[in-house]
């Protein structure tokens, strides 16, 4: 599991340093556009992670003696 927080938690920082890189005024126009394009790959991959992470969340419940597990829901 540590190494799905650590690949999450990287490609986070590599968005934030595309951006960085596309925020400076010394960057050409063709290099901003390849960081456009990898930022973007990155956010859906990163997206598509997070989804599937969420859908495997358990929420234990105690119902009086009892523990079960409850798939977890937004609402």
């Amino acid at each position: 599991m540590k190494n799905d927080t650590s690949s999450i938690e990287s490609n986070l920082n590599d968005i934030e340093q595309l951006i960085i890189k596309m925020e400076s005024e010394d960057i050409e126009l063709e290099s901003a556009v390849d960081s456009y394009g990898i930022a973007l790959k990155k956010m859906k991959s990163l997206l598509e992670r997070l989804n599937s992470t969420k859908d495997k969340i358990q929420l234990l419940k105690q119902d009086g003696e009892s523990l079960f597990e409850e798939p977890y829901t937004d609402g």
